[in-house]
């Protein structure tokens, strides 16, 4: 996680790491997102993403688990 946000500094991007989040908070902010980024879930369909999706918010995924399907 350390390495991901000096990443985010260092390529001054616009990400924030909002760790685990519920209910309404949650759906706040992946609406006010541009997109969710999912990096490692071997589910085969991990809640996250389908949130995110019955949102309408495209996910940025790793070709791994159920994400690609």
């Amino acid at each position: 996680m350390e390495e991901m946000r000096t990443l985010a500094v260092t390529l001054n991007a616009d990400v924030t790491f909002s760790g685990h989040l519920g209910g309404q908070q949650l759906h706040h902010v992946i609406r006010s997102c541009r997109a969710v980024c999912a990096l490692e879930w071997y589910e085969n369909a991990p809640v996250s993403l389908l949130e995110a999706y019955a949102l309408g918010k495209p996910v940025i995924g790793a070709r791994i688990g159920g994400i690609p399907e």
